[in-house]
C-alpha cells in the first residue's frame, strides 16, 4: 500500500472518531439537561474525554475538556431556575465530582500523552539513530561489533558476517577462531589487557575470510562507560581491511630492505646529507672509505670525519650545492686513502645526496689506455681496427688506425674511418693472398700475409700484414686487428740480397768453368806453340799460319775466361796505393775518347780525397767499361758526370747495403742522363753474358767484370736508374789502411834460360792428364827430367821415395784429402829450400787469403804459355832474383 494512501485513510478516521465524539458529547449534554437528578449521564462524558485525547490535536481536545466540563455543571446552573428535586448540595456535589473527574482524567491523558510522545520521540531517534549505524555500517568498509562490559562481543555487523561466510551468533559464540594461529595468542592478550585497564584497544592481525584467506585488519575498540562509573558497560569496535596497506608496507619494508642490503653491498659510497651537514645515512662502502664504524658516523657532521684537505675541493663542493641548492659532477682526489672518486651531489629535501665512485683504477686505467693510445700512435707499424663484417663487399669498414697509417699511405683518418682496406689496393696486389685472407677470416682464424698496396699518390708499400679476430662473450667476431709493417725497404733489400745470392751463384758457377776453360785452353795453346816450332822447323809456312790462328783464337779466349775471373772475383789482383783524384786526371783523355763526340764528360773531384789500395788497371778498364756503357745509352747524346768525394758509410747506410761494412770510402759517383734502365733490366744488370745490345754490340760481361772487381777489391757498387732518368753507379772504394803497396817484378825473359834447364829433375802434379801430358813435352823439350802425380797423396809417395827433386812444381785444386798448398808445404819440410811452383786456372789465393801459406810460393795462372812455364821455372832454379814471384 502506498504511503499517500495510507495516511489519508489515517486522517478519515481520525476526522470520523471526533465527529462521533462531538455527537456523543451533544447527546450526552442533552440527555443530562432533560433526565432526572439521579439518572446523570455526566459520568458518560469520561470515556469520551478518554477518546478525544487518542485522536485529534491539542485543540480539539481542549475543546472536548471544556465542551464536557460545560456539560457537567449544565445541570448544576439549570437548577438556579428550574428547582430540582434534590437537594442542591447534592447535587452540585456530584457536578463537581464530575468537573474534578474529567479534569483529573484530561490531565492524567494529557500526561500520558506527553510521556507516550516522548517515548515515541525517543524510539523514533533510536530508530533513526540505529537505521544511520546500519546505513553506515553497509555503506563503511568497516566490520563493526560490539562487547559488554566483561570483553564478550554482543553483536556483529553485517559486513563482519558477510566477510567471515558465518553467522552472527558464530561470530559471537567463538571470534577467536577465526584469527589466524599466529595472531591469535597476541591478540587474545592484548584484548584481555585492554579490558582489564579499560584502555583504548588497537591491534592489527589477519582475519579468516569466507574462502579460507588470511586478511590482514587494524581493529580498534573504546570502551564506553554510564554516568558515574569507572568500569565500562560496554565496548564499541571496528575493523577495517588493511591488508593492500600491509602488502605494500611489506612489500616496502622488503624493497627497503633490499635497497638497504644493495646499497651496503655496492662498491661506491653513498651517504645522506641534513641541512647541518649531519649524516643521516652512509652505506659501508663510504663507511669503509671514512674511517670509523657505521654506527658511529651516522649523526655526525661531514667536517668531523676529515673531508677537508688541502687542494680537494670537496668541502667546497658540499657547501656551494647545499646553498645553492644545486647539483655537481666532478672528479676528486681524496688524501688519505689516494683513491680517486667520481663525485655526484645531488639536493634532497634540506639535506644533500652524495654519491662516490671509487675510479682508482679506471684512473690507471685510463692511464694505461692513454700510454697505450699514445704508443700505438706513436709506433711505426700501422695498426688498423675494422669490423668483422661483411667479408663480402663493400668489404668491413675501419673504425680506427693509428699516426703511422696516415704517415705511410698517405691518407688522413677522415678519409679512412668508414672506408673498407680495399681502398688501399691496387693492379699488383695479388689475388692469391687475398683469397687466402679471405679464407682464414671466414674461418674465424689468425692470418698472416705480405701483400703488395698502394699509397693515395699511387706508390707502392709493401705490407707485412697479421690480422686477428676480436671475439665477444659469446665467441662471435666483432672486429678485426691487422697490424701491418712497411717492409717495401726490406722487400728491396731482399731482392738486393737474392740478387747478390744469384751473382755469386753465377760468379761460383763461372769461376769453375773459368778454371776449367784455362786448363783447356793450357792444353791447346801449349800444344799450338809446340806445333808452331816443329812446323818452322821444316818451314811449313802455310800450316804455320793456320797454328797462329789457334793460337791467336786461344788468347781471345783466355781473355774472355779473364773477363769470366774478373766477375767471379777470382782473378789475381795488383793492388797499389794511388791517389783516385790523380788515376781520374790521368785516365780523363782516355774516358773523354770513349765517351763519343756527342756527348760531354764532366769531372768534379772534391778535395783531400783519400788514398786507396787498389788494382789500376782493373780501375781503369771498369771506368772505361762504365763510359762505354753509359755512351751506348746516350744514342743522341748527353752528359757524363764522375763525381769523386770522401764519404763515410753509417751503420744505418750499411743495413741498406747488404755486403758492405760501415766505413771511411772514397766514392765514385758516374752518373749519365741516358734512356735509364725498367726495373726488370736493373735487376740483371751485373749477371755475366746479360745485355740489352745486339749480338755485334758487347758480350754482357763490362758491368760484370765491374761488379765482380769492386767486390773483390772489399768495395761496393750501387746502381739506381729508372726510365728516362738516366743512370747513376756508385763506386765506394775503401779508404786505404797502409801508404804502401806490394809490387810485382816481370821476370827475365833472355833467351840463354834454357839451357841452364837441362837435366833438372822437376815433379809436375796435375790431375788434368791433357795438360799433364803438354807439360811434359814442353819440359822435355828442354831436357828436363820430368816426374808427373795426379794427385797430392801420389806426390808425396814419391817425395819420400826420392829426394832427388829440384822443383816441385803443383795445380792448387787437387782431387783427394790434400791441396797444393798442403803438398807444398810436405815438399818444403821433406825436402828443405827445393822451390815450389803452384799453378790454378783461378787463383785460389784469393779465396784462401785467411791462409797465409801461399804467400811463400811462386805463382803461375793458367792458361800459361811454354815461355811463360819455362821463365818461372828458370827463375825458381836460381835464374832470377825473386822465386816469389806471380805470372800471369
Amino acid at each position: 500500500m502506498l504511503p499517500e494512501t495510507h495516511e489519508r485513510k489515517k486522517q478519515l478516521r481520525t476526522r470520523l472518531c471526533q465527529s462521533l465524539t462531538w455527537c456523543a458529547l451533544i447527546l450526552l449534554v442533552v440527555v443530562d439537561l432533560l433526565a432526572a437528578a439521579d439518572l446523570s449521564p455526566t459520568l458518560l462524558l469520561s470515556p469520551l474525554v478518554v477518546i478525544s485525547l487518542q485522536f485529534g490535536s491539542d485543540r480539539f481536545r481542549f475543546s472536548v475538556i471544556l465542551a464536557a466540563a460545560f456539560g457537567a455543571v449544565l445541570p448544576g446552573l439549570k437548577s438556579l431556575w428550574v428547582p430540582a428535586d434534590g437537594s442542591l448540595v447534592d447535587l452540585w456535589g456530584d457536578r463537581l465530582i464530575v468537573l474534578v473527574t474529567l479534569l483529573l482524567i484530561y490531565w492524567h491523558g494529557r500526561h500520558s500523552l506527553a510521556v507516550k510522545a516522548r517515548s515515541e520521540q525517543l524510539l523514533a531517534s533510536d530508530r533513526e539513530k540505529k537505521t544511520r549505524l546500519d546505513t553506515l555500517s553497509r555503506h563503511l568498509p568497516l566490520q563493526m561489533w560490539s562487547a559488554d562490559g566483561q570483553g564478550n562481543l554482543i553483536h556483529a555487523s553485517e559486513h563482519l558476517v558477510e566477510f567471515t561466510g558465518a553467522t552472527e551468533a558464530e561470530i559471537l559464540a567463538d571470534w577467536p577462531s577465526f584469527l589466524h594461529p599466529d595472531d591469535r595468542a597476541r591478540v587474545l592478550d592484548l584484548w584481555a589487557h585492554a579490558v582489564a585497564s579499560a584502555e583504548h584497544f588497537i591491534a592489527e592481525f589477519r582475519l579468516r575470510r569466507y574462502d579460507g584467506r588470511y586478511v590482514w585488519h587494524k581493529t580498534q575498540a573504546s570502551p564506553v562507560f554510564t554516568a558515574g562509573d569507572s568500569t565500562p558497560s560496554s565496548w564499541l569496535g571496528s575493523a577495517h581491511n588493511i591488508d593492500d596497506l600491509v602488502t605494500h608496507q611489506q612489500r616496502a619494508d622488503r624493497l627497503a630492505d633490499r635497497l638497504r642490503q644493495t646499497i651496503d653491498s655496492i662498491t661506491d659510497a653513498f651517504l645522506t646529507l641534513d641541512a647541518e651537514f649531519r649524516i643521516t645515512y652512509i652505506n659501508q662502502k663510504a663507511s669503509d672509505i671514512f674511517g670509523p664504524h657505521l654506527e658511529d658516523l651516522l649523526g655526525k657532521s661531514i667536517w668531523e670525519i676529515g673531508v677537508e684537505h688541502p687542494g680537494n675541493d670537496l668541502a667546497a663542493k658540499l657547501r656551494e650545492c647545499m646553498a645553492n641548492r644545486s647539483e655537481s659532477h666532478f672528479e676528486v682526489r681524496y688524501p688519505p686513502g689516494g683513491q680517486w672518486f667520481e663525485v655526484r651531489i645531488y639536493p634532497s629535501g634540506p639535506g644533500l645526496t652524495v654519491y662516490l665512485l671509487d675510479i682508482t683504477e679506471n684512473k690507471k686505467e685510463k692511464e694505461q689506455l692513454s700510454l697505450l693510445n699514445n704508443a700505438v700512435a706513436r709506433l711505426n707499424d700501422i695498426v688498423l681496427i675494422t669490423e668483422a663484417d661483411p667479408i663480402d663487399l663493400p668489404g668491413p669498414r675501419i673504425v680506427f688506425v693509428n699516426d703511422a697509417f696516415e704517415r705511410k699511405t698517405g691518407y688522413s683518418k677522415a678519409e679512412a674511418i668508414g672506408k673498407t682496406p680495399r681502398m688501399l689496393q691496387g693492379p699488383g696486389t695479388q689475388r692469391p693472398e687475398l683469397d687466402r685472407i679471405r679464407a682464414a677470416l671466414e674461418a674465424g682464424q689468425p692470418v698472416r700475409s705480405q701483400l703488395l698496396n698502394y699509397t693515395k699518390s699511387g706508390e707502392e708499400i709493401w705490407l707485412e700484414i697479421e690480422i686477428v679476430p676480436v671475439t665477444d662473450r659469446n665467441g662471435n667476431n666483432t672486429h678485426l686487428i691487422a697490424v701491418e709493417r712497411d717492409i717495401t725497404q726490406q722487400r728491396k733489400l731482399e731482392h738486393q740480397l737474392a740478387v747478390a745470392q744469384r751473382m755469386e751463384s753465377i760468379g761460383q758457377l763461372t769461376g769453375g768453368v773459368a778454371h776449367d776453360f784455362n786448363n783447356l785452353l793450357s792444353v791447346i795453346m801449349g800444344n799450338a806453340d809446340l806445333l808452331q816450332g816443329e812446323l818452322e822447323k821444316h818451314e811449313a809456312w802455310q800450316l804455320s799460319d793456320m797454328v797462329d790462328l789457334i793460337i791467336r783464337a786461344a788468347e781471345r779466349g783466355e781473355a774472355l775466361t779473364q773477363n769470366m775471373l774478373t766477375f767471379a772475383r777470382r782473378q789475381t789482383l795488383r793492388p797499389k796505393l794511388i791517389n783516385p783524384a790523380s788515376l781520374l786526371a790521368d785516365i780523363a783523355p782516355i774516358l773523354r775518347s770513349s765517351c763519343g763526340q756527342r756527348n760531354t764528360l764532366t769531372l768534379n773531384v772534391e778535395p783531400d780525397v783519400w788514398m786507396v789500395e787498389i788494382d789500376v788497371g782493373q780501375l781503369e778498364n771498369s771506368l772505361i767499361n762504365l763510359t762505354l756503357n753509359s755512351r751506348d745509352a746516350m744514342p743522341r747524346g748527353g752528359e757524363i758526370r764522375v763525381d769523386v768525394k770522401n764519404h763515410v758509410v753509417t751503420e744505418e747506410e750499411a743495413a741498406n747495403m747488404p755486403g758492405i761494412k760501415p766505413g771511411p770510402f772514397v766514392l765514385l759517383q758516374f752518373s749519365d742522363t741516358g734512356v735509364g734502365m725498367p726495373p726488370e733490366t736493373l735487376a740483371k744488370a751485373f749477371e755475366p753474358f746479360f745485355t740489352t745490345k745486339d749480338k755485334q754490340g758487347g758480350t754482357g760481361l763490362g758491368l760484370s767484370t765491374v761488379y765482380g772487381f769492386i767486390k773483390q777489391s772489399d768495395g761496393y757498387i750501387q746502381v739506381k736508374s729508372e726510365p728516362g732518368e738516366g743512370t747513376v753507379f756508385g763506386l765506394y772504394l775503401r779508404k786505404a789502411e797502409s801508404a804502401t803497396s806490394g809490387q810485382t817484378r816481370t821476370p827475365d825473359t833472355s833467351d840463354d834460360f834454357i839451357t841452364q834447364l837441362r837435366g833438372k829433375t822437376i815433379l809436375c802434379v796435375e790431375d788434368n792428364r791433357d795438360l799433364q801430358q803438354v807439360n811434359r813435352k814442353i819440359l822435355e823439350g828442354v831436357h828436363m827430367k820430368v816426374r808427373t802425380a795426379a794427385n797430392a797423396q801420389d806426390a808425396m809417395s814419391q817425395i819420400r821415395r826420392d829426394s832427388n827433386i829440384d822443383l816441385v812444381m803443383t795445380d792448387v785444386v787437387m782431387p783427394g784429402e790434400f791441396s797444393g798448398i798442403d803438398l807444398a808445404e810436405f815438399a818444403r819440410s821433406e825436402l828443405p829450400g827445393v822451390p815450389v811452383i803452384l799453378t790454378s786456372g783461378f787463383s785460389e789465393l784469393t779465396t784462401l787469403s785467411d791462409d797465409e801459406r801461399w804467400k811463400q810460393f811462386s805463382f803461375l795462372k793458367k792458361p800459361y804459355r811454354p815461355r811463360e812455364l819455362l821463365e818461372v821455372i828458370h827463375k825458381n832454379l836460381g835464374g832470377g832474383n825473386d822465386r816469389n814471384q806471380t805470372v800471369g
